[in-house]
Formats: C-alpha cells, structure tokens, sequence
C-alpha cells in the first residue's frame, strides 16, 4: 500500500505507525483510511491521476519500491489479487513518466513549430490578398485599354 500512498501523494505519519501488525512504516494505515474506506473514490483517483505532472521525487520512491525484490508482480499476487491491479497501473505510470521525458521535448518543438507555421501562413494569406488586389487592378487596366483601343479604332 505504500506505493499506492506515494502515487497518490500521501505521507504516513507518527499516527499511522504501529495501528496494523507488520505495517513498520504507517502506511497501510494511511491507504486504509484515505484510500481503501472508499474504493469508487480510489479508482476515480486512479482514473483523474494527473500523469502528465508526477513529481521527481514521487517517481524515484516510487520506481525504489518497483524494483525492489519484495514487490515482484508475483509476490504481490501471492498477497493480494486486487494490489496486482494497482501494481499495473503504478507500473503504467511509470512507464507513462518515462516516455513522457522522451515525447514532451517532441510535442514542445511541434507546438513552437505550429507557431512559425501559423505566423507564416498569416504573413501568406497577406501576400496573396495583395496580390489578387494587384491582379484586379490590372484586369480593371486592361479592361480600360481595351475599351480605349475600341473606342479609338471606331472614330
């Protein structure tokens, strides 16, 4: 539960430690009364978790927990089916963060590259309206010459 606690970011107190035998840190304690007293609420956290902002610090505790030998997929399946849903989604997350730091630069240059795109296309849809205002006025000539030579060719 201390993985769940740090995602959510979560702290076990003083208060925590000791309430559960085994529990040396606080924090099944901590998860029991912030996390697991409302299970709808906990999976809507898990669903609004705001994945694209996880703190540094969040994700080393976190990725310290995941490698550690005694949170393997199938030690936790050994404990507890419903944490092997946590366990995945944790491990998404962190998967998620990870890619993020290889996309994020990516979608930062696009979106500076949308920017250009879009100042250039404006300075474009300028150039063009000058120059249909150009290419009238030298049909509106022609159309005039035209006139003038007829004009001239009759008298």
């Amino acid at each position: 539960m201390e993985i769940s606690c740090h995602m959510m970011g979560l702290k076990a107190t003083k208060q925590n430690v000791g309430k559960v035998d085994g529990d040396t840190n606080g924090y099944f304690d901590l998860a029991r009364g912030n996390l697991l007293n409302n299970p709808g609420a906990f999976m809507q956290k898990m669903i609004d978790f705001k994945k694209d902002a996880i703190p540094e610090t969040t994700v080393k505790r976190v990725n310290a927990i995941l490698l550690s030998e005694d949170f393997t997929l199938e030690k936790v399946k050994s404990a507890s089916q419903a944490l092997v849903a946590i366990h995945k989604w944790v491990s998404a997350m962190m998967s998620y963060h990870e890619l993020l730091k290889i996309v994020g630069p990516k979608r930062e240059k696009v979106a500076e590259m949308n920017a250009k795109l879009a100042i250039v296309r404006a300075s474009l849809a300028e150039k063009r309206k000058k120059l249909r205002e150009v290419e009238e006025k030298i049909d509106s000539l022609e159309r005039m010459y035209r006139e003038k030579v007829e004009l001239e060719a009759t008298l």
